[in-house]
């Protein structure tokens, strides 16, 4: 799962590999671009793929106390700005598919097409309150990773795997952790409203297990983002970019093939061919 890192300013870039249309990870919270290694190796023949670490996460600075979805939105924004990749499809999971939404709806002219994998859409009041609860003891310091892996994983997954994600989890800065976390949670009805602004296609897929980002919130939000597809990965929970690497990595590369204009080839004198 290593990925090479690429020094730059301000949010660390994990890797920036092949060529091509560009693709832009987003990990979720907690973790770091390393989860990306699957999609990363099955991207890069066709495109040039960029990982970026969140703030707070990996090798990008801790945000300060009280940073909002808003300012998490903002910083990758600024990042790709810095990148100048042109307009790029953005593939986010959990928290970097709610960033990854934020910039299709607040800033369309850096991104030309959505993924957003595992996504958490229209919290119920017990569901909020959960996760409002995990945010409080995170900014306590109680940060065991027991509790979240047994919602991202069943007991059937490679125990490898897990206790490679177990490790990035106990790895994470505990404040950037807890602080982007935060953010996280107080994803609200305002934020969201914005997704019916988002113009850009749009791929939304989720494990049919997943119980915090599950099918229903799924169906709910392809009904609210205007040009939405969305897939189920039946039998996995929060992880599929891991558990469902294949399949996840297949219905990437055939959304992708179906929907991106194919760049028209021009010679010397200007003609087509």
């Amino acid at each position: 799962m290593r990925v090479a890192a690429v020094d730059g300013p301000s949010l660390n870039v994990a890797a920036d590999v092949g060529a091509g249309r560009v693709i832009v990870l987003l990990h979720g919270v907690g973790l770091n671009s390393q989860v990306w290694a699957p999609q990363i190796e099955a991207l890069r023949p066709g495109y040039r793929v960029i990982a970026i670490d969140l703030p707070g996460h990996g090798g990008s600075p801790i945000p300060p106390v009280g940073v909002t979805l808003d300012d998490l939105v903002g910083a990758v924004a600024d990042r790709l700005r810095s990148l100048d990749p042109g307009r790029a499809v953005l593939i986010g999971h959990s928290l970097g598919a709610l960033v990854a939404a934020g910039l299709a709806a607040g800033y369309p002219g850096l991104v030309e097409s959505l993924v957003m994998l595992s996504p958490v859409y229209g919290r119920g009041p017990e569901a909020r309150a959960a996760v409002l609860a995990r945010a409080a003891q995170l900014m306590q310091g109680c940060s065991a990773p027991d509790a979240p892996l047994a919602r991202w994983f069943d007991a059937q997954t490679d125990p490898v795997m897990v206790a490679q994600v177990r490790a990035l989890l106990l790895a994470a800065d505990p404040a950037g952790y807890a602080r982007a976390y935060a953010a996280f949670a107080a994803v609200d009805d305002r934020f969201e409203r914005r997704y019916t602004q988002i113009r850009c296609p749009t791929l939304l897929v989720t494990g049919g297990e997943d119980a915090n980002s599950s099918p229903e919130m799924l169906h709910a939000l392809g009904r609210v983002i205007p040009d939405a597809t969305t897939r189920l990965i039946s039998g996995h929970r929060h992880m599929i970019g891991l558990t469902a690497a294949d399949e996840v990595n297949r219905v990437l590369i055939d959304w992708l093939a179906a929907i991106l204009p194919v760049p028209v080839e021009r010679d010397m004198s200007g003609k087509t061919r």
